[in-house]
């Protein structure tokens, strides 16, 4: 389990990124590869560097896990 500190002045999460599943990989793609990633407490979820500044693609994954898939 990875430490993570969130900064409140800005909602941006600190940490050290840690080799793991990116939710929205897995959510809307399908992908399961292991890739670095961060936890977002906005989203309550792990999401690797390539999906941080994919908003689309993040809603996406968001409307996926509301639903329970």
């Amino acid at each position: 389990m990875a430490y993570v500190d969130v900064n409140t002045e800005n909602g941006q999460v600190q940490a050290t990124p840690l080799r793991g599943v990116c939710d929205v990989h897995r959510l809307v793609d399908g992908d399961t590869r292991e890739r670095w990633v961060l936890f977002c407490t906005m989203c309550e979820s792990w999401i690797c560097d390539e999906c941080r500044g994919n908003w689309p693609k993040r809603a996406r994954a968001a409307i996926l896990k509301r639903m329970g898939r």
